[in-house]
């Protein structure tokens, strides 16, 4: 009997997955239209978010420039 559940409950589970695949390829081919005052917004929260991580990124770099540059000095004694 248990086992006759877990059959319908899996059969039951594959339609429902089949259904779902099924409906998204119909909503794929639709193109998606972005209001230019969005993309802006967008462009200006992107440009925000990537500032402080540039600085961070290249604080890092001059760090290990330094680092390397301390590195072959001591090499050098």
């Amino acid at each position: 009997m248990r086992t006759l559940g877990l059959l319908l409950v899996a059969m039951l589970a594959t339609s429902i997955m089949l259904s779902a695949c099924s409906q998204s390829e119909d909503k794929q081919t639709q193109p998606v239209k972005i209001d230019p005052a969005s993309e802006q917004t967008a462009r200006e929260i992107r440009k925000e978010l990537r500032t402080p991580i540039d600085k961070a990124q290249r604080t890092q770099e001059l760090g290990d420039e330094r680092t390397d540059a301390i590195d072959k000095a001591v090499q050098e004694k």
